[in-house]
């Protein structure tokens, strides 16, 4: 069983359009193992995974990361949602049932309100006609904001039936999301092959098979209207010191799909085609290295793209461990890509080939059974038609966890330098229980956060997190409803958890 309520800075509490207190509430009953055929029922907030994620998944993993061979995804079909993000749950009822002892059946529905932006018909006066787009921000600040809030209904049904066998596992799954508004994007050229209408259908196989050393895995999905996509990849274990991973992709134009996360260079699979490689190399002991590439090129338009484009991405690490002490990595990444120039000279937006390098070297210090430290320094460099932007950032970080202590506190000081929005840098923060933060550092100045946890009994803990940003010769900071007067900003969280 959990609850959650949530409300983002900006936002009105107790009081205006949040009368009830919390801008956004989930729940969730869940059972698991009930008998031998029902395995689990979820009633409330829930999330569903399913294959290479070319329908749904909500896992992190299985994208391109540091973990180079970290590219297949998995894990459970139906889990209860815990999260504050307001927009990645389904609202209903899910269960799994257990067919046959290696054949499992997953069947959901939900009905849940979403953030819309409406648009009137100017042709004929049928009052509010359709959706531009599906608002998944979670961010009510503003009277716009408050107005898009709830603004249409998505009824979705799916299922996910799923097959193994030793080394074997197939997977049958599908998708139908009715709206209560049609959904009709923007005309903008790049946008020509999105979904629109008012339901949409999905369709996929999945399957993983291993063999000795091998592991293969994939799915190929269909939206209704015919558009495809299809990851396939391996995984390679050639000797105890030497991995290696493959995956392709290719996504048509026109495949159509609204909570899609596979592996692939843009947030949605379509209108891409690539080709990745990772090795991971384990030489010496406490030694590793691992590396990447990846090629894509997208034969429609894309966002910032008026024109097929491609890319390439090139990435590199070395890393030196001692078990329990001491890790030292130093990374390198590099990408290459074509976009807008937006140079106002030229009678067309040609395309111009972007670059930007980044270089990171990390220490992960444990001075003692309580007192971990972490140091990094990260550069970042981006070139587009010789014009160059620099960022820069350090950070020292300090982990204390007395042991058998019930407490233990995570603090981090950072100074950032960067010329533009181009030449930012991400950086994952340490954040409260359910909460996932990785914020871009970006102009000059200082950032700090200290975050308290404590657990007071078996079934009550609580957390804390003080964060604050102060920004060198700015007059403000942040936007619309977080527009503060001043160079700093200050944000304040607090978590108490109950279990049952």
């Amino acid at each position: 069983m959990g609850l959650t309520g949530e409300k983002d800075p900006g936002e009105e509490f107790f009081k205006g359009s949040n009368s009830d207190g919390f801008d956004f509430y989930s729940g969730y009953i869940a059972a698991r193992d009930i008998t031998g055929w029902l395995k689990d029922v979820t009633l409330g907030d829930y999330t569903i995974s399913m294959g290479q994620g070319l329908i749904l998944h909500n896992s992190f993993g299985g994208n391109k990361s540091s973990q180079v061979m970290n590219i297949k995804k998995g894990g459970r079909v139906i889990k209860p949602y815990s999260s504050v993000n307001e927009a990645n749950q389904f609202r209903g009822v899910a269960t799994t049932l257990g067919l046959h002892k290696n054949l499992n059946l997953s069947v959901f529905y939900s009905n849940s309100d979403a953030n819309g932006t409406i648009r009137l018909d100017t042709t004929i006066d049928t009052g509010f006609s359709n959706v531009s787009s599906i608002i998944r921000d979670g961010f009510h600040r503003t009277e716009n904001e408050i107005a898009k809030k709830n603004s249409v209904t998505l009824q979705s049904t799916g299922f996910a039936l799923e097959y193994k066998l030793k080394g074997l596992g197939l997977s049958l799954n599908g998708l139908r999301t009715n709206f209560s508004l049609p959904l009709q994007p923007t005309q903008d050229l790049y946008r020509q092959y999105r979904f629109s209408g008012d339901q949409l259908t999905n369709s996929s196989i999945g399957y993983s098979y291993r063999w000795r050393n091998f592991n293969f895995f994939g799915e190929v999905a269909q939206s209704d209207n015919d558009g495809t996509a299809q990851v396939h990849g391996l995984l390679l274990g050639l000797d105890r010191k030497f991995d290696i991973s493959f995956s392709y992709r290719n996504f048509d134009r026109d495949y159509q799909v609204l909570n899609a996360n596979a592996f692939g260079e843009a947030s949605s699979p379509d209108n891409e085609k690539g080709l990745y490689m990772g090795i991971s190399i384990r030489p010496y002991k406490r030694w590793a290295v691992s590396a990447y590439v990846d090629m894509w090129r997208n034969p429609w338009l894309s966002f910032r793209r008026d024109a097929p484009a491609r890319g390439v991405e090139y990435f590199g690490r070395i890393e030196y461990n001692i078990k329990r002490k001491l890790n030292v990595y130093m990374q390198y990444k590099y990408e290459e890509k074509l976009r807008n120039t937006n140079i106002e000279t030229n009678p067309i937006d040609a395309l111009g080939i972007s670059k930007l390098h980044r270089l990171r070297v990390h220490l992960t210090q444990r001075v003692n059974k309580s007192i971990t430290l972490k140091s990094r320094a990260e550069f970042s460099l981006f070139d587009l038609q010789n014009k160059t932007s620099r960022g820069s950032l350090f950070y020292q970080d300090l982990v204390w966890r007395p042991e058998g202590a019930s407490y233990q506190i995570t603090a981090r000081y950072a100074l950032f330098d960067t010329d533009n929005f181009d030449s930012r840098i991400y950086m994952y923060e340490n954040d409260i229980l359910y909460e996932f933060s990785i914020p871009f550092y970006q102009y000059k100045g200082s950032r700090y956060y200290i975050k308290a946890k404590y657990r007071f009994s078996r079934l009550l803990g609580a957390e804390m997190r003080v964060s604050r940003t102060h920004l060198n010769n700015r007059d403000t900071s942040g936007s619309a409803g977080q527009t503060i007067n001043g160079p700093d900003k200050t944000e304040v969280k607090v978590l108490l958890k109950f279990r049952f």
